[in-house]
């Protein structure tokens, strides 16, 4: 019986700990219920496919697809309790059935823009207006802890309390039954990352436009005791005039005393030597942010990092504050070195000294 003759898969009679439950509809279904099936978690994924298929009336059953539209290539991308739409080949099309997750707020749910281990962000577009926003689904059943919750809520509170032309705009936020959906934004040319590595790295008038733009974000978001925590290229987005956004406040946390411990967190790369040192809890916050502003300038003039986790040698640099790489860009014409090297042992104090030095 397709690998499992002594297991009758999909048999909802058959209680095994660790089988998944999976809520199988036909592509197209126009409004009937999905069949509740399950599955040993080691199911081959055309086993999958050959089981739910007659169960929905599907014969062959070629292809399958997530809610939102996205094709599903492997058994092990299905969680309990998802919806999954079993085709012939053909593709994606939901028809009536479970109309409410195609529309959110209002905004009809057109394409997947990407995602990560939060869940997904979708293009979705006004049917009367015409406005087009980004739509940030997060699934409840991914958090595995009380402190993922609090993450999401912290992320909500913070986009609330922040209104700036160079930080993502929040519009709404929907509570629906599997996601919390946060609709924002559309930022047209997308991340700052890929603009980059079409140009392979950026000329210095550019990258010092783009960094400018970033760091007033960063320091209206310090302003309101707002820590980033994941400042990257990844997580600066461009509008259709290449204005820069910051976005993902995932990781964010509200500052209350300026020299409080904050949780470690961020990507590797973009971490402050502190953090590696395991010294973080001495240091003010908001350096990780500036921190991680370096990175990011380093990375739009080089067109690369300048690591991505450092090593021993690199981290002895760090602490003694030695030069790691040679830069290609030379300092502001005005600036003298002696004061250039006041500023690079003073500048991760604050945002306002990185703005100083860019602006001069």
């Amino acid at each position: 019986m397709l690998g499992y003759p002594q297991l009758d898969i999909g048999d909802l009679d058959a209680v095994n700990h660790g089988w998944k439950t999976i809520l199988v509809a036909a592509n197209g279904a126009n409004g009937s219920d999905p069949v509740q099936l399950k599955f040993p978690p080691d199911t081959p994924f055309q086993t999958f496919l050959d089981w739910s298929g007659p169960k929905v009336n599907v014969t062959p059953a070629r292809r399958a697809f997530t809610e939102t539209g996205d094709e599903i290539q492997d058994f092990d991308q299905l969680l309990d309790d998802d919806v999954v739409y079993i085709s012939k080949g053909e593709d994606f099309c939901k028809g009536g059935a479970d109309k409410t997750t195609d529309v959110i707020g209002g905004y009809v749910v057109k394409e997947l823009l990407g995602e990560g281990g939060f869940g997904r962000v979708m293009k979705a577009v006004h049917p009367e207006t015409g406005e087009i926003v980004a739509i940030k689904l997060i699934n409840k059943r991914s958090f595995n802890e009380i402190t993922d919750a609090d993450r999401v809520f912290v992320e909500i509170q913070a986009l609330r309390d922040l209104s700036h032309k160079h930080v993502i705009k929040m519009k709404d936020v929907v509570d629906n039954p599997k996601y919390i959906c946060f609709i924002m934004e559309y930022a047209t040319n997308g991340e700052l990352r890929n603009y980059v590595s079409k140009k392979t790295r950026l000329k210095e008038d550019e990258a010092r436009q783009f960094f400018e733009q970033i760091i007033k974000g960063v320091h209206y978001c310090h302003s309101k005791n707002i820590v980033h925590r994941d400042l990257k290229l990844e997580n600066i987005l461009l509008d259709e005039g290449n204005q820069c956004k910051i976005a993902d406040f995932g990781l964010s946390h509200f500052v209350v005393d300026s020299h409080a411990t904050v949780t470690e967190g961020g990507t590797q790369a973009y971490l402050a030597p502190e953090v590696w040192n395991g010294q973080s809890k001495h240091s003010s916050p908001f350096q990780l942010d500036v921190w991680a502003l370096g990175v990011i300038l380093f990375g739009m003039t080089h067109g690369r990092l300048p690591f991505e986790r450092p090593d021993r040698h690199t981290l002895e640099k760090l602490r003694t504050q030695k030069q790691i790489h040679r830069i290609r860009v030379d300092p502001p014409p005005k600036m003298a070195v002696p004061r250039l090297k006041q500023f690079r042992r003073q500048a991760r104090r604050s945002t306002t000294l990185c703005m100083s030095i860019v602006l001069f």
